[in-house]
């Protein structure tokens, strides 16, 4: 059984700590935190405000570097890579998607899903086809063209979430993904994520505050605030 999960495991947190410097003291924001994600798992990462959930994902995520500790993607560690090779790690390997969209206004659905594939030496029909497919796999086959001001909130985040989709990443990260949505909008994104998790295997790790997305997760990691 132990050498099944070793098998499964995709992403290793070793004794990771972050603290950051602020009005002339530092502030520990997380301290020795160690856990494992399995491929395919759907992980909630919970907590109070200001706890260090969106500090976690940008650790995970490469965009902020450790104090101490170490994170492996199936063994190996990105943060001894130069940065320029780190962020083409970042690029193929892990899809973003926040509580705000951060589409670029100018450009169409497709065309913002299929930007982060523009460095790989694919044709550019053959990435375009893609992020037509990653449009379709989360229904919005029919607004391919429209830009993120003719699409609804919910629709732009489905855009996120194709373009999260499009380098086929180890992992999904998710701050508060559905946040910024109303109830409805927010309950189908979220629906979303669970369809293409069983359909697709893509693993997600979602930050949140909403316990009823939580109860939903395979698993989930309640971080606490660390004392004055």
């Amino acid at each position: 059984m132990k050498n099944e999960s070793a098998r499964n495991e995709i992403l290793k947190i070793k004794n990771l700590s972050k603290s950051y410097h602020s009005q002339g003291e530092d502030i520990t924001v997380l301290s020795e935190l160690s856990f494992s994600v399995n491929r395919g798992e759907i992980l909630a990462i919970m907590g109070p405000s200001g706890v260090g959930k969106s500090t976690l994902l940008n650790l995970i995520g490469t965009i902020d570097k450790p104090d101490a500790g170490e994170v492996f993607f199936n063994g190996n560690n990105p943060f001894l890579l130069s940065d320029s090779e780190m962020a083409k790690f970042r690029n193929k390997n892990i899809g973003f998607v926040f509580q705000f969209h951060h589409l670029l206004p100018e450009f169409t659905a497709l065309e913002n899903v299929y930007l982060p594939s523009i460095i790989y030496e694919d044709s550019k029909e053959e990435k375009i086809e893609k992020a037509r497919q990653m449009l379709d796999r989360v229904g919005l086959t029919p607004r391919l063209h429209h830009k993120p001001s003719q699409l609804s909130g919910g629709e732009r985040q489905r855009v996120a979430v194709a373009r999260a989709l499009i380098n086929n990443p180890y992992v999904i990260l998710g701050d508060e993904p559905s946040g910024n949505l109303d109830l409805d909008n927010s309950k189908k994104l979220i629906d979303l994520l669970f369809e293409l998790n069983d359909k697709y295997g893509t693993t997600f790790i979602l930050a949140t505050h909403n316990p009823k997305i939580a109860e939903r997760c395979h698993r989930t990691i309640n971080l606490k605030k660390m004392p004055d």
